[in-house]
């Protein structure tokens, strides 16, 4: 039970997608989630937006096309490959933009997301910064499922050993 619930919520942790970029800089975002898995589905639209998705938070849109470039404002999405996946720029990043966002397909009959943590900090950008958070979800599963198994070896061989003296 324990198990499983770590490995919940590994499972939910891993579905944020994690991008870092430095103010006045640029943030090139690549847009895949479970939309891309099925090859046979085919989507309409591509979205990006802040928050939740709604018309109000749409930062710029596309219609499926064949290699097709669409730009508005700081953003662009350019959707050139065919398993999907497409891609999402913000140019001259802002401290502001730091925040949740979404990117996603409409497909016949639902909408599909995948969710972005953006980080935008001042100066020089590291790589400790970019994967902080990551290598942190990894220590915490990799230590949880460590104790996890160290509790359960002993129970093993105890069982083991009594069904045998008695």
């Amino acid at each position: 039970m324990v198990y499983q619930l770590i490995l919940f919520l590994y499972m939910v942790a891993s579905e944020v997608l994690e991008v870092s970029g430095r103010v006045g800089g640029e943030v090139s975002i690549l847009c895949s989630g479970s939309w891309n898995r099925d090859s046979g589905a085919k989507h309409n639209s591509m979205y990006f937006c802040k928050g939740v998705c709604s018309s109000e938070s749409i930062l710029i849109q596309s219609e499926r096309r064949r290699s097709t470039v669409a730009s508005q404002g700081r953003y662009s999405i350019n959707n050139g490959r065919e398993d999907g996946v497409f891609n999402v720029a913000i140019k001259k990043l802002e401290k502001a933009d730091t925040g949740r966002y979404r990117c996603g397909v409409e497909k016949t009959l639902n909408v599909l997301y995948r969710e972005i943590n953006l980080i935008v900090v001042e100066g020089r950008l590291s790589f400790l910064q970019v994967s902080s958070i990551d290598t942190t979800m990894v220590i915490i599963v990799s230590g949880s499922l460590a104790l996890l198994v160290c509790a359960i070896i002993p129970v093993i061989f105890y069982g083991h050993w009594r069904s045998h003296t008695g």
